[in-house]
């Protein structure tokens, strides 16, 4: 498979992802993919996740799905737990055995070949894991390996916001999703740590115009973000849509009127065009189907191809994409 097909597949699985398990799929498609041959299998450095293009080339599309979520959940661990002088392979191996007995529960994917499945430990608390295989690894029993590499992220501070701004809003967009409502203690625990220590902002400094400017038609495309800021931005956009949408309905309701009979109604779908057109022209395939998917599944929002041109821009422009899911 050339590294175009392997990079095609890898965006496949990703939105892949954000169809079957939106908040696990929001949380995936926030970081960046960035080959890394000096990675032996694939790691998270909590503003990307890095993968070795030969390893995931051996992996089949589930594996690959397991993978990502895998690499994705387990960033909180390295950045918001201190192992405390426990032995780092143990450690690596414990937030393995947390994180991918949530994922089998949940039925996201296939655990690769040497990934731990200890379906027991895995519902402990991180610590808990930790110290046990490091007993057994006294007793002469060490873990068989953790599937992900240990990537230092390059700027800590900048890591944690990142990763604490994803996890807020992931949780905060699917509250009452399947995947969220059976986390298990250990890993809901560290999820929420991260989720308190966002600050509501963009993960990166950039110069972007307030949703409502975009909504209103007036800001130019923003081509170049990073993928945390075109995540975060993306989910911003949404949420201001959502609110618009609420508004909307309220007015037809105390006016005894249905949605498309007021006038906000047309105004509403200019808007939603607006903020397609915005991300069409600023951001990542994966990152337009995750704004779509979270319109539509999330928030509710109707994209009628007569009110809205953009939707047919993007039916034209990643109906392949969305076909290889």
């Amino acid at each position: 498979m050339s590294d175009t097909l392997l990079r095609d597949a890898l965006a496949a699985v990703r939105v892949n992802l954000v169809f079957r398990t939106p908040a696990l799929g929001d949380l995936v498609l926030h970081f960046a993919l960035a080959e890394d041959a000096s990675v032996a299998s694939l790691g998270c450095d909590g503003e990307r996740i890095l993968y070795n293009p030969g390893h995931m080339r051996r992996l089949s599309r589930q594996q690959a799905a397991f993978s990502l979520s895998l690499a994705a959940l387990a960033a909180p661990f390295h950045l918001f737990k201190d192992r405390r002088g426990r032995d780092p392979a143990a450690w690596d191996a414990a937030v393995a055995q947390v994180v991918g007995a949530c994922l089998a529960d949940a039925g996201v994917g296939s655990p690769p070949p040497g990934c731990p499945a200890d379906a027991g430990l895995g519902r402990l608390p991180v610590e808990e894991v930790a110290d046990i295989l490091e007993e057994r690894a006294l007793a002469g029993r060490p873990p068989a390996g953790a599937p992900l590499a240990a990537v230092a992220p390059r700027d800590p501070a900048a890591a944690r916001r990142s990763v604490a701004a994803c996890v807020a809003a992931a949780l905060a967009n699917h509250p009452s999703s399947p995947f969220v409502r059976g986390l298990t203690p250990a890993l809901r625990g560290v999820l929420d740590l991260a989720a308190d220590a966002a600050d509501g902002g963009m993960p990166a400094p950039w110069d972007l115009p307030p949703p409502d400017d975009v909504l209103r038609g007036g800001a130019d495309p923003a081509p170049g973000l990073p993928a945390a800021t075109q995540h975060a931005y993306a989910t911003a956009l949404a949420a201001a849509l959502k609110g618009r949408s609420d508004e909307d309905a309220g007015i037809a309701r105390a006016a005894g009127l249905a949605p498309e009979e007021t006038p906000e109604h047309r105004a509403f779908h200019d808007e939603v065009d607006r903020a397609l057109a915005f991300v069409l022209a600023s951001m990542e395939p994966e990152i337009c189907v995750m704004f779509v998917r979270l319109l539509v599944g999330t928030h509710d929002v109707r994209l009628d191809p007569d009110l809205v041109p953009s939707w047919g821009v993007f039916v034209a422009r990643h109906r392949n994409l969305v076909l290889m899911c």
